[in-house]
């Protein structure tokens, strides 16, 4: 979702009006930012961005086919995944921040 996000918010610096695709091989990602009531903050800022701009389209592309560019982009998100030089800062939904205490004290318990 965060690097649809980023490809989304670089498309629309592109000076042309002409229609341009974006390739996704995450259909969630997509549903979720072409829904008028998604809850995501990511997702939403996504689709308010594709309706000022509609000459960005996004479309679904199956993953591992040997795609080129589909490759690329994978490769290069696992690299992005596995390095200290890229912080993103990503908030947890609440409900997960709830739970990491309890994971810790059960954690904590057992080793005792």
């Amino acid at each position: 979702m965060v690097a649809l996000n980023e490809a989304v918010k670089s498309a629309t610096t592109l000076k042309t009006n002409l229609p341009f695709t974006i390739f996704v091989n995450n259909r969630a990602s997509i549903q979720a930012s072409s829904s008028p009531k998604t809850t995501n903050k990511t997702a939403r800022e996504i689709y308010e961005i594709l309706l000022e701009n509609p000459h960005i389209k996004i479309s679904w592309i199956k993953a591992h086919v040997g795609y080129f560019g589909n490759e690329v982009a994978d490769s290069l998100a696992k690299a992005a995944a596995e390095s200290n030089d890229i912080q993103l800062n990503i908030k947890l939904p609440t409900c997960h921040v709830k739970n990491i205490p309890q994971k810790d004290i059960m954690e904590q318990r057992q080793s005792e």
